[in-house]
This record gives structure tokens, C-alpha cells and sequence, in this order.
């Protein structure tokens, strides 16, 4: 069994695992928990280690710990993928918006006699576009092969190119493989 302080745990964990739960769903990390409850993020980290299944070192009595700050935090990181993920696609929203009326009044003999405005909310719906930025991290995330910012060239061998002056090599055993003439700028054949 491993040598940490119970008294510690018992008096600064065990009470706000509640808590402990909301704040790894918002997002908050493990350092902010610690400075909340007055305890470090090393012993947390222990904490958390020690109830953890898979640990040579598990102890039952922090299990539930272990759970809160790993299945909550999961719940976070699900709830940021969705909204990427919507945001990438494009969606409807229902808004509430404030709407202005205005009530003309009549007398019997159908003469207005005056005008009352309110404000009242009325449900809209409003499409948001997809957004770009979240396209392009969604694929370079999913589909880094792919998506990524560099692509490898390959030669005609199927050997990595460097760099540019290799790109052109390239382009250029390319060509003459198949009998095309590469021109200059000027016209001439460029193997002279």
C-alpha cells in the first residue's frame, strides 16, 4: 500500500467529490482543483493514481475519486467535441428576441384615440453557418495523413523530396521520362 496522508484525503477530497465532478466538467484542471481545495496537484495525481484499477498500487478507497476526475473530465472533452463538431457543420439556433408592437386604440366610432408600444419575445430560428477554422481543425485532427500542412512530395521513384530544387529535379527527370521538352522562360529548349 502506498505511503499517503488518509487524514488528508478524508478531510479536503472525500466532502466535494461533488464538486470535484461539476468543476472537471466545466473544464477546470487538475492545478485550479488542487488550489481550490488547498491541496496539490501531485497529491491529487496520487490520489488519482491510487484508485485506478489498472494501478499495482489500487486501493478501493479511491476509486470513486479516480472516477469522478476521469469519467467527468471525459464528459468536458465530449461536450467540446460536439460543439466543434456542430459548429463545423452548420446548425439552427432558437433565439429569443425582444419584438416591438405597437396597439393602436379606436373609440366606438372607430377614431383612434391613441397608441400603446411594448416589448414582447418572440422565438426565432437563425441558421449558423459552418465555420472554416473548425473544418480545417476537425480534418487535420481526424485525418492527418491527409490534412496536414505539409504534404511529402515524392519523386518519380517514389523517394521524399527536400526541397524545392528537388521538386523542380523532379518535375524535370518527369517530363523528360515521358519525351516532353521542358522550355526557359526564353524559349529554348533548356538542354543546351
Amino acid at each position: 500500500m502506498a505511503t499517503v496522508k488518509t487524514d488528508l484525503f478524508d478531510k479536503k477530497i472525500r466532502p466535494f467529490l461533488e464538486t470535484i465532478a461539476a468543476w472537471k466538467r466545466n473544464g477546470i484542471t487538475d492545478t485550479k482543483i488542487g488550489t481550490y481545495l488547498d491541496v496539490s496537484a501531485t497529491t491529487l495525481l496520487r490520489y488519482k493514481a491510487l484508485g485506478d484499477p489498472d494501478n499495482k498500487l489500487y486501493d478501493k478507497k479511491y476509486r470513486e475519486f479516480f472516477d469522478v476526475m476521469t469519467l467527468n473530465r471525459e464528459i468536458a472533452d465530449g461536450s467540446v467535441e460536439n460543439a466543434l463538431f456542430k459548429s463545423s457543420q452548420g446548425h439552427i439556433v432558437a433565439l429569443k428576441k425582444p419584438v416591438k408592437l405597437k396597439e393602436i386604440i379606436y373609440n366606438d366610432d372607430g377614431k383612434k384615440i391613441g397608441e400603446k408600444e411594448f416589448l414582447v419575445d418572440a422565438i426565432t430560428e437563425e441558421y449558423i453557418p459552418p465555420q472554416v477554422p473548425a473544418q480545417i481543425f476537425w480534418l487535420k485532427n481526424r485525418k492527418k495523413e491527409e490534412w496536414r500542412e505539409k504534404q511529402e512530395q515524392l519523386d518519380a521513384d517514389g523517394q521524399a523530396i527536400q526541397n524545392v530544387k528537388d521538386i523542380l529535379i523532379s518535375v524535370r527527370e518527369t517530363v523528360q521520362l515521358k519525351g516532353g521538352i521542358i522550355k526557359d522562360d526564353d524559349g529554348t529548349d533548356d538542354d543546351k
